[in-house]
């Protein structure tokens, strides 16, 4: 086959995975195994779903309770449970405050739990194993973040979101003699001003630097530390092939514990799950803020997804054509 030239599509045929220069890239070559592809492909179809899932939250539409009913049973992929209990059937004074606290702090009780059980297993651990260990803990820990990302971005980011009430229906503006009052969109209970509006606030602009800023920068360090082993071409050596570049990847085991940020993507688009991260991130919490509860907030959802779609068709990300494919889908 012809090398690809830079910046020319990459296409796949529908019997074969080829590599960047054309050649084969077949799931032994680069080493993978049946639970790595599984898992993979289970990813694609998670972010999806966790994308979905948060839709009744972050658009201002009346989904047919079949439909909210079904989006309920995918909760548990974004960590949104806590938005689809009847809290307040449970709790007369549970509020968004509640909601926003738990959502943010359940999280990082069960990350120092792991914690916890990984510093008693590797005690009980040989040193030999330790590594092995280790990178395995580590892989569970970025799951687990890929998890609740979209989930409890979108909670503390509709603590932003407000709607402004006018005593009189046919002004849309305030002052003469229009009386308005503004509320959090997420509780009509908690007026902008207000002691527990701005709790809400402070806690949510830290939770902020937590987890919306917070993991990406995560991701990003732990890529680009590695940079040079999860893209063997920065080390200066004569490989020149996906799939040899695959191969030396998946071969080190200096990175194995975090796999689950590149081994589905080819060596050169080691970024792609960053731009996977913010897609989400736009799609969910972040579009809360544009044109709240309004045409236009679908519209620019619109826009953002199919902006996306450039990068997925133009770099070709994926190893497997399989994998591209349901992504594009």
């Amino acid at each position: 086959h012809p090398p690809r030239e830079h910046g020319a599509p990459f296409r796949a045929s529908s019997t074969s995975r080829r590599g960047r220069d054309g050649s084969d890239v077949d799931d032994e070559d680069v080493g993978e195994s049946r639970f790595t592809r599984l898992r993979n492909r289970s990813k694609i179809i998670a972010t999806a779903f966790q994308i979905i899932t948060m839709l009744p939250f972050v658009l201002d539409i009346q989904f047919p309770d079949v439909f909210r009913a079904f989006l309920s049973l995918f909760a548990w992929l974004n960590f949104s449970w806590i938005q689809l209990l009847p809290m307040e059937c449970l709790d007369s004074d549970w509020g968004f405050e509640h909601t926003l606290v738990v959502s943010t702090l359940a999280p990082l009780a069960v990350a120092l739990l792991g914690a916890a059980l990984w510093g008693v297993h590797r005690c009980t651990t040989a040193l030999a194993d330790r590594a092995r260990l280790d990178a395995a803990y580590t892989e569970l820990g970025l799951i687990f973040t890929f998890l609740i990302f979209p989930g409890v971005s979108t909670v503390i980011f509709s603590t932003y979101a407000q709607d402004t009430i006018f005593e009189t229906d046919d002004l849309d503006s305030c002052g003469d003699g229009n009386r308005c009052e503004t509320y959090m969109r997420a509780d009509y209970s908690i007026e902008v001003g207000s002691d527990t509006w701005r709790l809400c606030i402070a806690w949510a602009s830290t939770m902020v630097i937590v987890y919306p800023v917070g993991i990406p920068a995560l991701y990003l360090v732990l890529l680009w530390r590695s940079l040079p082993r999860i893209n063997p071409r920065r080390l200066g050596d004569e490989v020149t092939t996906e799939h040899e570049l695959a191969r030396m990847r998946a071969r080190d085991t200096s990175i194995r514990s975090i796999r689950f940020l590149f081994d589905a993507y080819r060596p050169g688009c080691w970024w792609f799950e960053l731009s996977e991260l913010f897609r989400r991130l736009l799609l969910t919490g972040l579009l809360l803020l544009f044109f709240e509860g309004g045409l236009l907030q679908i519209l620019v959802g619109l826009l953002v997804a199919t902006l996306f779609l450039l990068p997925l068709s133009y770099a070709v990300p994926y190893l497997h054509h399989v994998e591209q494919n349901l992504a594009a889908s």
